[in-house]
């Protein structure tokens, strides 16, 4: 863009003052003039251009830069930066779609066999009839400490409590037992 702008400005200033006043040096002013007006790498850079566009189309357009450039390697053998990529992408207006965050659990399938039998039903008539538990975390100076307890519905008596340094399933067991 400023070489051709130095070029139409040929007849009315100097070389050596068009090159200063858009920042280009004059040797590589000259050299894409005897060039033609095109740098080296652009016949590559319009016949990669069209190989990202099909590629592009092919995935749907759901691949960046990254992405892209993996299946330029993979697939066609074209050896080229990921700069490259990006640049040649964003010159073509092609953008990729952002992978969906997923959240991982590691727990396992909930168990839908055991019956709740407390359906939501919170008052108790007699003591030792209904129990819950809670399972809470504790920050101490020695680091985590895990608090399950056992209360009874009828009047929120505390049964039983366990502590560990861990939070598991024997935990909760321990507690009831």
């Amino acid at each position: 863009m400023r070489y051709q702008l130095i070029a139409r400005l040929q007849g009315h200033f100097k070389v050596s003052w068009r090159c200063r006043w858009l920042a280009v040096t004059r040797s590589k002013y000259c050299a894409w003039w005897q060039r033609g007006g095109e740098s080296k790498r652009a016949p590559d850079d319009r016949r990669l251009t069209t190989l990202i566009g099909s590629v592009h189309w092919q995935w749907d357009g759901i691949l960046g830069y990254r992405r892209m450039l993996t299946r330029l390697r993979a697939d066609h053998g074209e050896d080229l930066g990921a700069c490259r990529a990006r640049r040649l992408m964003k010159a073509a207006n092609l953008t990729g779609v952002p992978k969906k965050k997923t959240k991982s659990s590691k727990r396992g399938p909930v168990d839908t066999t055991i019956p709740n039998l407390v359906p939501r039903d919170f008052s108790v008539a007699q003591p030792n009839w209904v129990w819950v538990t809670d399972l809470t975390e504790l920050k101490t100076g020695e680091g985590k400490l895990f608090l399950c307890v056992l209360k009874d519905l009828y009047d929120g008596t505390l049964v039983s409590w366990q502590t560990t340094a861990r939070p598991t399933a024997e935990l909760v067991v321990a507690t009831v037992e």
